[in-house]
């Protein structure tokens, strides 16, 4: 069985890597902001997403209703 002070000297390592800095970084495609938006859009139902067709330039936005019936509109330059 370990001692009080190697077990205190194994949870002091494990917590040292767990607050070590991070040895590499991910960098976003986009800006925190663009994603706190785009979140923000979704949780208000501003679902909209582009044509899967190719060379398409189109977007939709997508509806569900309270019977889980799915929608999808153009979402156009007026509308």
């Amino acid at each position: 069985m370990a001692t009080i002070e190697e077990r205190i000297s194994a949870l002091e390592t494990k917590m040292a890597a767990l607050t070590a800095p991070p040895t590499e970084y991910y960098t976003m495609a986009e800006t925190g902001e663009t994603v706190d938006a785009a979140v923000q859009a979704v949780k208000n139902g501003a679902f909209v997403v582009p044509s899967s067709t190719a060379g398409s330039t189109k977007k939709f936005r997508l509806t569900v209703d309270d019977t889980g019936t799915v929608g999808a509109s153009e979402v156009t330059a007026t509308g």
